[in-house]
């Protein structure tokens, strides 16, 4: 969904429910009311923000690479620099010659730190990793910026923090390091600290999903976007 939506599809078109890509209700509502021009001037602004004090080069309609953001998983660091260069090698992001004003294929690789599916738990990732063990997550963004090439950015999907009202509803089980659960702007903080380029909030905690899902906290966001202007 994030190439087709932000980045269009093979065909040049964007992913809404009568294309062939699969979109969930939560994404279309998340579209409802943009035009195809809304969502390309929303990739613009994620592609220069990364790009900027990189390159002089102006985002056009003429460009031939359309730049995308690449997500992983993961709660080594080490393992999550070898994905990256992975990536970035296959892409051939890594060879481009950014002196020359030359656009790699991949313009950011993205710690998913949002997923609040089972299987994140199990593997160690996601809003589980941020929420359970924050400081491996920092870890891992810390390592990607130091080793990654400057030019390529290094960003974050992240959730709201438990809150605690959770906290008191027993949902944090024995996470005894989490109680009190941090607050947004402590987390916004800390990720900028590691290093990051930019963030992705999303405006709910793990526990708001499938069946639980609510209004997403514009309060939060906002506090989490004055935190980041700081």
């Amino acid at each position: 969904i994030i190439r087709d939506v932000l980045f269009g599809n093979k065909n040049g078109a964007y992913g809404r429910r009568n294309s062939k890509v699969l979109v969930a209700f939560s994404q279309e509502n998340a579209l409802e009311g943009l035009t195809d021009d809304d969502i390309e001037l929303s990739r613009e602004r994620i592609v220069t923000a990364l790009r900027s004090d990189r390159t002089n080069d102006v985002l056009n309609e003429h460009e031939k690479v359309k730049q995308t953001i690449v997500q992983i998983a993961s709660h080594e660091p080490d393992v999550a620099v070898k994905a990256a260069y992975m990536i970035l090698e296959r892409s051939g992001s890594v060879q481009s010659d950014f002196t020359s004003g030359a656009i790699p294929p991949v313009a950011a690789i993205d710690l998913n730190l949002g997923c609040p599916q089972k299987i994140a738990r199990s593997g160690n990732y996601g809003s589980f990793l941020h929420d359970e063990n924050p400081q491996s997550a920092y870890d891992v963004l810390s390592k990607l910026r130091s080793e990654l090439p400057p030019e390529i950015g290094v960003t974050a999907k992240i959730r709201l923090p438990p809150t605690q009202a959770d906290a008191a509803a027993g949902k944090l089980g024995n996470e005894a390091r989490t109680i009190p659960p941090p607050n947004a702007e402590e987390r916004i903080h800390r990720l900028i600290d590691s290093g990051v380029d930019l963030i992705t909030v999303h405006g709910r905690t793990r526990f708001e999903n499938k069946v639980a899902v609510g209004a997403a906290n514009w309060d939060a966001i906002r506090r989490c976007v004055e935190a980041a202007r700081l």
